[in-house]
């Protein structure tokens, strides 16, 4: 015995040698857990091991528990808490197993940015409006598939913001097979995906329903200008008579400017120029016995022989610029019951009018022909009448 006390304490390197490798040998050597973390941009990740050894990673690149733990030891890594500012999901692999005589370093920690969710509504016409929660990312993108197989695509610039607005053509939206999703994205450009979502439900909302008020017989004529801006809309209106209501968008708002009124003159027909500036609106049913460019308006003598009003919008005002009747004389479409009016269309600059008359008797064909003369079997044959605008004449 004293023999190998002896020569325990002569060899000190070759006693630590044997004491290490009996330790392991009686399974009390002791090893470190960790691995790696990758896309982490949040702050206040904590990782747990085995429901109680905590660790907060603040960086992406290696990791360890200050806790070793003995050979043969279970080891269950979790995330305890996740990250926030912005907001990550941080997922766990090869985080669990047994000690088998050698340190753990292949955990594996991947964050990548919390998806947001989204809903939507339309607000007003033609507009849907999506809302998204908060993640505190960089900026966020939404994107659409127009018809359920040309695949995602962003809509417009990079979102500050959590909500963002998209003006559509209702009658152009593909409401069953469209989607929408909304993208969180980082400062170096890796996004998540929102779940998709449809927008049926916006559907009725996105239609536009525009109102006169009480008693008025609105929408049995309507005009609108090519670039969608005005809306012309013809009825009645108790105790006041024949309208044109004139409705003005200006970015995706509508609203009502004053209306233009002719007393007693049914509208039955109106048109509009490709910017909305000029209306002609035609009353079939206008009384009187005039002829030509703004003469006698209030001559009563030729009822129904029909009249068209050319009117101008200026300054946010709309006033009459021409009282337009048939310019042939004698027996002309002045004369009672004549429809003059009954149809009208605009040149998209405004400065060509077509006027229609279903009910037109003269026996003439082609262009230009013979107005005085009635055919045996003409009548109601019909016409139609060109006028031509050059400056403000």
């Amino acid at each position: 015995m004293p023999l190998f006390q002896n020569s325990w304490f002569k060899s000190p390197p070759i006693a630590i040698s044997l004491l290490l490798a009996l330790t392991a040998l009686s399974g009390c050597a002791v090893f470190t857990i960790g691995g790696t973390v990758s896309g982490l941009t949040g702050s206040g990740l904590v990782l747990q091991n085995n429901g109680e050894d905590d660790l907060t990673v603040n960086a992406d690149g290696s990791f360890s528990f200050p806790t070793e733990l003995f050979d043969t030891t279970t080891y269950q890594v979790e995330v305890f808490t996740q990250p926030s500012k912005p907001s990550q999901i941080c997922t766990v692999s090869n985080g669990s197993g047994i000690l088998a005589g050698i340190a753990v370093s292949d955990i594996e920690i991947n964050c990548v940015l919390e998806p947001v969710v989204v809903t939507v509504s339309a607000k007003q016409a033609k507009v849907l409006s999506f809302f998204w929660n908060d993640v505190g990312a960089d900026h966020y993108k939404l994107l659409k598939n127009p018809d359920g197989v040309s695949g995602y695509n962003q809509i417009g610039e990079n979102i500050s913001t959590t909500s963002v607005d998209e003006s559509i053509s209702v009658h152009l939206q593909d409401w069953v097979n469209a989607s929408y999703m909304v993208q969180s994205c980082d400062a170096s450009g890796a996004c998540a995906d929102s779940a998709a979502i449809t927008t049926t439900t916006a559907m009725l909302n996105a239609i536009g329903y525009l109102k006169a008020g009480e008693n008025s017989s609105l929408g049995s004529n309507i005009a609108l200008s090519a670039d969608s801006n005005t809306l012309a809309v013809s009825g009645t209106t108790k105790g006041i008579g024949s309208v044109v209501y004139l409705f003005s968008r200006t970015g995706s708002s509508w609203s009502q400017p004053p209306y233009i009124i002719k007393d007693n003159n049914h509208y039955t027909s109106i048109a509009l120029s490709a910017d909305g500036n000029t209306l002609a609106a035609g009353a079939h049913g206008e009384d009187s016995a005039a002829t030509g460019i703004n003469n006698n308006q209030n001559d009563n003598t030729a009822e129904d022989s029909g009249a068209v009003y050319l009117f101008s919008h200026f300054d946010s005002s709309w006033s009459q610029q021409a009282y337009i009747k048939a310019s042939n004389t004698g027996q002309s479409n002045t004369n009672i019951r004549g429809d003059f009016g009954s149809s009208v269309a605009l040149s998209s600059d405004g400065n060509t009018l077509a006027v229609g008359d279903y009910r037109e008797d003269f026996g003439s064909t082609g262009v230009n022909g013979d107005q005085s003369i009635r055919g045996m079997n003409s009548r109601d044959s019909g016409a139609v009448y060109l006028f031509s605008r050059t400056d403000s004449n």
